[in-house]
């Protein structure tokens, strides 16, 4: 009967092959490094993964929080800083995304987009707002902040949600007074280019895989 038949559960069948539906990057950065660098001898786990992901998301997390303060504060208090910075880890609930499970189900098909794409979510949101704040070096700000947004749809991609988070800011650079139409050019045409060319490599990733540049697996998901 069907109920004896064996899948992966939770990912992507298409085509007669299993994929995850989640997006490379993980793999990218820190899979192929650490499998090359060892030689080949040697493959992370997925605690290995999820751990290196760590080690990228926590800064992340105090760069943007640092980041906010220094927003919203002429100059930043520290003791609020570290206060909000520990509440910040534990209501977030993100140390949790690290979790080692033996057996046939395992946490880290989840955990591991999560932890890479939030990550790089905070280092998108940050260099937005380092762009919002000051002028200096403005497209450069901008075209980090693009990277990461591609580096995110690389992870998680329904992610893409913070957007809504970082709009206003983005649109309040757009619009800002006092700033030529020609600058505000120069200063998104570096974010633009970076979108472009991660637009063109997810609808390459996509078809590769689905047939189709826009899908990611989730029409084809075992759950």
């Amino acid at each position: 009967s069907s109920a004896n038949v064996s899948y992966y559960w939770d990912h992507a069948f298409y085509g007669g092959k299993y994929y995850s539906y989640y997006g490379p990057l993980p793999v990218i950065v820190a899979s192929f490094p650490f499998y090359i660098l060892s030689g080949g001898h040697y493959a992370l786990t997925a605690f290995g993964l999820e751990i290196l992901g760590m080690a990228f998301l926590v800064p992340a997390f105090l760069f943007l929080l640092f980041e906010v303060f220094r927003l919203i504060q002429k100059k930043v208090n520290y003791p609020q800083y570290i206060f909000f910075s520990c509440l910040g880890l534990i209501t977030s609930m993100m140390i949790m995304a690290a979790t080692w499970k033996d057996g046939v189900y395992h946490e880290a098909i989840y955990h591991v987009p999560d932890i890479y794409g939030l990550a790089c979510f905070d280092w998108f949101f940050f260099f937005v707002l380092r762009a919002y704040r000051e002028r200096k070096l403005r497209s450069l700000q901008l075209a980090f902040a693009g990277l990461f947004f591609v580096f995110l749809i690389f992870s998680r991609p329904n992610l893409f949600l913070g957007l809504l988070i970082t709009a206003p800011f983005l649109f309040a650079i757009l619009f800002e007074k006092g700033v030529g139409a020609k600058r505000k050019i120069i200063d998104f045409a570096p974010m633009l280019g970076v979108l472009l060319v991660g637009a063109v490599l997810a609808c390459v990733y996509n078809y590769a895989r689905f047939d189709s540049i826009l899908e990611f697996g989730q029409s084809y998901q075992l759950n």
